[in-house]
């Protein structure tokens, strides 16, 4: 028994080319929107946020030293202290340990607990701030 046609036999069938990477950062792009809440949130806007928060104290435990870049991290020292050789980059730090850290974890908490109040919400808030009471409609 013949298992390959004569079409097969005069068209020889290449392999499909391979992705680019324009393709591929697309379709990794476009699978994100399967991710809902807060893992959402994590990937596309608080890893961004984290990096550089990161990148950020790294520069600054190497330029004006760990323990002084922890210290104005989190409000021990100030950034325009005279142990403070690069005021400008501790001043930016500071600046993240103050408003970005809070930021992010209201961020976080804020995303749970609208997860948390879709999931359990049996009527739409409209019906339930129209209804008047009655018990018999």
């Amino acid at each position: 028994m013949q298992s390959r046609s004569i079409a097969d036999e005069r068209w020889p069938l290449r392999p499909p080319p391979p992705d680019t990477l324009q393709d591929r950062l697309r379709r990794r792009l476009r699978a994100l929107s399967a991710y809902t809440g807060l893992r959402h949130w994590l990937i596309v806007r608080g890893t961004p946020l984290i990096v550089g928060s990161v990148a950020l104290y790294v520069t600054n435990g190497f330029v004006i030293g760990w323990k002084n870049a922890y210290d104005v991290t989190i409000g021990i020292t100030s950034p325009g202290d005279a142990r403070i050789s690069a005021s400008a980059l501790a001043w930016t730090l500071s600046l993240v340990g103050w408003l970005g850290a809070p930021a992010v974890a209201g961020a976080v908490a804020g995303t749970i607990i609208t997860v948390a109040m879709k999931n359990r919400r049996q009527r739409p808030i409209d019906e339930v701030l129209a209804d008047d009471g009655d018990p018999d409609g």
